[in-house]
């Protein structure tokens, strides 16, 4: 079943960090600029979807209980309001859920909101790092011994490197492409682009990562609104259609991932619903204009590059080195600087891709605009990896 919806319009707020602004703040800037970009009347949104807060317990509360409805004006107007979250994957599970409210008729015009204050809202940097050493943890057999989201993800990358026989230098150029697309962002974190050398000799966070390659957490918000295709047609002069989506949730331990149960496959889910998202939408590889591959590390986008197949298994890192991910190069990818240059925001990680891929087929990028930009796909994750999430969006309905 095809997904026949489309995304009409986004909008965001830089990241950073902004004391002086609370969650609320920082989501009304990004909701507005979304109404403003789908060109529609606030009045029109039936739904509202809130991704989870992790810094502002309060916030969190509100949106669950209708802050945002009634502050937007639409006390008994909108019909449904509710949180939801499955961490980095959050808005792929908040797109399935749209287009299951929109294809039974439970609402027409749906915002998708979310905010977060990981770079000024929490009590402490050791706050953060707490947080995400519970995340997705195991209580029971793996917080109590110290683990967290960079071991996890230095763990796949030790055993990434150790199949392919490549070295950290790969990693490094994930990150070095990813620092050249943020130079190029105004709303991105971080606009310095820094040297593969720079890169490999920050110091060490959890082997193989320096701390140059990790995400850098930090304050944002984002959002967009979604339609039905054939409404998106009648009402927006440029909207973007979910062409071919697929899913699959795979382990909540590392111990659990197929890789780690004898199958000696870190590539395998992501073959799996990059083929079927392929399927759905019409396409191959050799169509996709831009990859917009979520990261938060740079073992993902080398997994996921090679898994949908853009190049063999192992290339990966080559294929970055030698600048095919840049600006310019041959295959755009995550052309906003991801979590590692862009900045993360929680739950707001995978958002942030999902709405560059649109910005690009909007073609509303500026100065990191991808010429003649038609197709994109889109990635997601959440959790230790717990599942894969593969979109391909497009500017025309087929």
């Amino acid at each position: 079943m095809k997904e026949e919806v489309a995304i009409i319009g986004v909008g965001l707020h830089p990241n950073g960090v902004f004391p002086e602004k609370n969650c609320f703040e920082l989501a009304i800037h990004a909701i507005k600029q979304a109404i403003d970009n789908a060109g529609i009347n606030k009045d029109e949104i039936d739904a509202i979807l809130t991704q989870d807060t992790f810094s502002d317990k309060w916030y969190n509360s509100d949106i669950a209980w209708c802050k945002l409805v009634e502050a937007l004006g639409l006390s008994g107007k909108c019909k449904i309001n509710f949180r939801i979250n499955s961490g980095g994957s959050t808005s792929s599970t908040a797109i399935n859920t749209a287009a299951g409210l929109i294809q039974t008729g439970k609402a027409e015009i749906i915002l998708v909101s979310h905010a977060d204050k990981l770079g000024s809202g929490m009590e402490s940097v050791q706050d953060v790092i707490d947080a995400f050493s519970s995340f997705g943890m195991s209580q029971e057999f793996e917080a109590i011994y110290g683990y967290n989201q960079q071991a996890v993800s230095a763990l796949a990358a030790n055993r990434y490197l150790h199949d392919t026989g490549n070295t950290p230098e790969v990693l490094a150029a994930v990150a070095l492409s990813m620092r050249k697309w943020a130079a190029l962002n105004p709303n991105a974190l971080i606009k310095r682009v820094a040297t593969l050398e720079e890169i490999l000799g920050s110091p060490l966070v959890a082997s193989p990562f320096t701390r140059r390659m990790c995400n850098v957490t930090c304050d944002g918000a984002e959002a967009f609104i979604i339609t039905s295709a054939k409404k998106a047609e009648e009402i927006s002069a440029k909207p973007v259609y979910v062409l071919g989506m697929s899913s699959i949730v795979t382990h909540y331990t590392l111990m659990n991932h197929p890789a780690m149960r004898g199958k000696n496959d870190m590539w395998g889910p992501w073959s799996k619903v990059g083929q079927e998202a392929y399927e759905k939408a019409g396409v191959k590889p050799e169509d996709i204009d831009v990859a917009e591959l979520y990261d938060a590390y740079p073992i993902l986008p080398l997994l996921t590059l090679e898994a949908l197949g853009f190049v063999d298994k192992g290339e990966g890192g080559k294929f970055v080195l030698d600048g095919n991910t840049w600006p310019g190069g041959s295959l755009p990818m995550t052309t906003n600087g991801g979590m590692i240059a862009g900045g993360h925001t929680g739950t707001g990680g995978g958002l942030g891709v999902l709405i560059e891929s649109v910005i690009q087929l909007k073609d509303q990028a500026g100065e990191r605009q991808v010429k003649n930009a038609k197709l994109s796909v889109v990635t997601e994750s959440g959790g230790q990896g717990m599942d894969a999430h593969v979109m391909v969006l497009g500017g025309e309905r087929p």
